[in-house]
């Protein structure tokens, strides 16, 4: 009877917190589906009417439960321009209306089939998937096959991880494709036991989205410095930052160009820079260390 008690315990357990991860899931993609469409990354005009045809979890047909729920969310995404396409989530196989497919290969085809003798049809199809604490959705046009967006959202993604500077590689992908520079720009505050307050203006890059890199300059510590700048983001949970920046020190060089003689400080300044976000993402801030070359140090934020 323990057993018993302990296993339904157990399968309650899990379900509850299946569904909660998968509702967490689905709020997140429908923030992310808000950010990109701000972004100009899709357009109404691209989508709508846009036909949900396939919900799965792993390698099966979702429940019935989760199907209503990706439908309410999508419902969401895409007010008034959403068609459920039931001929497609209908797991069967049904070779006499020439859908002949398995659930979770349904093709452009089949959903071209399925609108054929119907007088409203969408110009794009939605294919949704969970699978191990990931929501995966794609969308994709009908009229030319091209996949429109697609995109992974994991459970774990904090909201740094979906800031701007942890972009994901299929937002990456897209910007890179319509020749869109991804830039960025950050403010240093190192407040002790120096002091230190710059500001960059960098572009991110690379092929897994790793890199930042452009201009920088320095009101305080050093005084009116300006140069350039390298960040790498570490793959981490946490996605913390290392970089350096190299700087000119604006008036120690023109003294000493001046002077033909160095007037004791340092023309040309490096920083050594760590930067990790606070927990919670605290509304972008981030903590950040720096040495510089002449041996100071900063702690302090950025944001």
């Amino acid at each position: 009877m323990k057993h018993i008690l302990l296993f339904s315990l157990l399968l309650v357990t899990g379900t509850l917190h299946g569904q909660s991860t998968i509702s967490t899931l689905l709020g997140d993609w429908q923030q992310r589906m808000e950010e990109h469409k701000e972004d100009g990354l899709w357009r109404d005009r691209e989508v709508s009417p846009i036909a949900l045809v396939a919900v799965s979890q792993g390698e099966t047909k979702a429940s019935s439960k989760v199907i209503n729920q990706t439908i309410g969310m999508a419902s969401r995404i895409f007010p008034r321009n959403l068609m459920v396409c039931e001929v497609c989530l209908n797991p069967e196989m049904q070779p006499g209306s020439g859908l002949y497919y398995r659930y979770g290969q349904v093709s452009l085809e089949d959903v071209r089939n399925a609108y054929r003798d119907i007088e409203r049809k969408p110009i794009a199809a939605l294919w949704v998937s969970y699978n191990k604490g990931m929501l995966s959705y794609r969308i994709v046009s009908l009229e030319t096959g091209h996949v429109i967006y697609s995109e992974n959202i994991h459970e774990n993604m904090d909201w740094n991880g979906r800031s701007i500077r942890n972009f994901s590689k299929s937002r990456m992908a897209e910007r890179v494709g319509r020749h869109e520079a991804i830039y960025h720009h950050q403010w240093d505050l190192g407040l002790y036991p120096g002091f230190h307050l710059g500001y960059s203006f960098l572009n991110q890059w690379g092929q897994h989205n790793d890199y930042l890199s452009g201009l920088t300059m320095s009101v305080a510590g050093p005084l009116l410095g300006l140069g350039v700048a390298f960040f790498k983001v570490i793959d981490s949970p946490a996605h913390p930052l290392v970089g350096v920046k190299l700087m000119v020190n604006l008036p120690e060089a023109a003294g000493s160009a001046l002077s033909n003689e160095s007037s004791g400080g340092e023309a040309l300044v490096g920083q050594f820079i760590a930067k990790y976000p606070f927990p919670g993402n605290m509304g972008g801030l981030l903590g950040i260390g720096l040495i510089n070359t002449d041996g100071t140090v900063a702690l302090g934020v950025s944001w």
